[in-house]
């Protein structure tokens, strides 16, 4: 149980790294009411638990380690849905309906293509 947490802890550690490097990077690299951020950690993380949980139900070798390092730690911690419903808040007070509706229509249809490429990206994985 211990190394199963230490396993998850570090990989959120990393994960939460990787969330603000790609934040930083792209708030000072562009500029623009759109959560650009939020967003691309978003689909990462999506298509990298869509991969990780399809090469798991095909049967893949990873250790139970591995697994929960990926998707409960690093992809935990590199997502977030609270700050995409602040942010999609904030949109909203701010009289930006339309890119409101854009980034959660966006964020919902892509989060589900990038899992659904990241389930299929396994297959030829293997």
């Amino acid at each position: 149980m211990i190394k199963t947490l230490l396993v998850i802890g570090l990989g959120g550690f990393i994960g939460s790294i990787a969330r603000y490097s790609i934040y930083h990077f792209l708030a000072q690299n562009y500029t623009g009411d759109y959560p650009w951020g939020t967003f691309i950690a978003n689909m990462i993380g999506c298509f990298i638990i869509g991969l990780i949980f399809g090469l798991v139900a095909q049967g893949n070798a990873l250790s139970r380690e591995v697994v929960f390092f990926l998707t409960v730690g690093f992809c935990g911690a590199l997502t977030t849905f609270s700050t995409f419903s602040y942010e999609s808040f904030l949109m909203f007070k701010g009289g930006k309906l339309f890119l409101a509706l854009i980034y959660m229509g966006l964020s919902y249809t892509a989060g589900l293509v990038l899992t659904w490429i990241g389930m299929s990206a396994s297959k030829v994985l293997i």
